[in-house]
């Protein structure tokens, strides 16, 4: 056999921002490292002690089996370039295991599009739990 034993993957149920894990990408390119830190500063969130830096995809993973709670991917740039095959299983399977991937608007992600996904700005990924609040900081917070 294989892998080992098989198991259900689910998001966390945490709500508490002091609780809150959160995962972001290392690559400086990917990410408004600086409006995300103001975003969680209104979240309650500590930079220091609750974020945590992660190479490739591995933070759709965490998310899903509730070793993270929120990551966030808000555009340095007008225009992104999220490629849709970077980003289509980590959305499927933060929903299969309950959890909520949006645009930075509250919108889905459109994979329609093509290898980019054009018609969407950035992505908020969190167990659900949060994303309404979540939500609604970034549109309060971002330019």
């Amino acid at each position: 056999m294989l892998g080992g034993r098989a198991y259900r993957v689910a998001v966390s149920t945490r709500t508490k921002p002091r609780d809150l894990k959160v995962v972001e990408s290392v690559e400086r390119d990917h990410a408004a490292l600086e409006l995300m830190a103001k975003i969680y500063a209104e979240l309650g969130i500590d930079k220091a002690k609750q974020v945590e830096g992660i190479d490739s995809q591995d933070k759709y993973a965490m998310l899903a089996c509730g070793d993270a709670d929120l990551y966030l991917r808000l555009p340095r740039e007008a225009k992104p370039k999220h490629k849709s095959w970077d980003h289509a299983a980590g959305v499927a399977l933060i929903q299969a295991a309950g959890g909520v991937v949006t645009d930075i608007d509250g919108t889905m992600l459109d994979f329609s599009t093509g290898a980019i996904l054009s018609n969407n700005l950035g992505m908020v990924v969190t167990n659900g739990a949060i994303h309404d609040r979540v939500l609604e900081v970034v549109q309060a917070v971002k330019p």
